[in-house]
């Protein structure tokens, strides 16, 4: 599971929906030790680092075809 830290949360423009459950574990965003829920407690969902990459490099792909 890629847990997510508030700050990384909140630096990709999510806020919290509701009622979430924190634990301290490794945030799979930016790597820290801290508290951090699971990514589905935040609204928008922050897309992970990864995906932002591959919709980068799919974009870049159809502007050279296109």
């Amino acid at each position: 599971m890629n847990w997510i830290c508030k700050s990384c949360a909140t630096a990709r423009g999510s806020r919290l929906m509701g009622v979430s459950t924190f634990h301290v574990d490794q945030c799979g965003w930016c790597g820290d030790m801290k508290s951090v829920s699971a990514p589905e407690d935040y609204a928008p969902r922050p897309a992970h680092p990864d995906q932002v990459q591959a919709l980068q490099a799919l974009a870049d792909l159809d502007r050279e075809i296109g």
